[in-house]
């Protein structure tokens, strides 16, 4: 177990995750760091060889990658002050997505009430706006993206989060 640790916290396994991450292939993500063969990249991922000065400058300017952390395995000090800075903005924009999230859960339902409604008129035979229907049904789906949008913010705002910090 122990060795399989130190295996996980070698420059190779953080740059193998780096690439998987980015869902490269080997020759991709090599092409891309100026080597000319997958067996390069594997190399480096298996520790057989270390990058050279140029496949880290490469990095740095073709990929968003703390060179500290891929070296180290810790983050820089820099990484860090962002996290903390990070932390604290969510938190201090935490009460406006939620209440954002609240506002169009509830127009949702506003909305889904007003299509209920709808519908029960049609299936009783009375008259309904023309295009009325429709255009709730329209304004439903854009309520339901944006609700799916504003998750999927709040998933990715949550997910860089350190895991003590994620709110319960």
């Amino acid at each position: 177990m122990q060795q399989e640790n130190s295996k996980n916290n070698t420059l190779g396994h953080r740059l193998r995750k780096f690439r998987m991450d980015l869902k490269l292939n080997q020759l991709d993500f090599g092409i891309k760091l100026g080597l000319d063969s997958q067996g390069a990249i594997s190399k480096i991922e298996n520790n057989e060889r270390r990058p050279s000065s140029e496949v880290y400058e490469k990095l740095a300017e073709q990929f968003t990658v703390d060179l500290h952390w891929l070296i180290t395995g810790h983050n820089s000090p820099v990484t860090e002050q962002l996290i903390r800075d990070y932390f604290e903005q969510f938190q201090r924009l935490s009460p406006y997505i939620e209440k954002e999230f609240r506002r169009l859960c509830k127009q949702q339902d506003e909305y889904i009430e007003k299509r209920d409604a709808l519908e029960a008129k049609l299936r009783r035979g009375e008259a309904v706006e023309p295009g009325s229907l429709e255009t709730i049904k329209q304004i439903l789906s854009d309520i339901r993206r944006d609700i799916k949008q504003a998750t999927s913010d709040i998933d990715w705002l949550t997910r860089y989060l350190p895991s003590s910090k994620k709110r319960e």
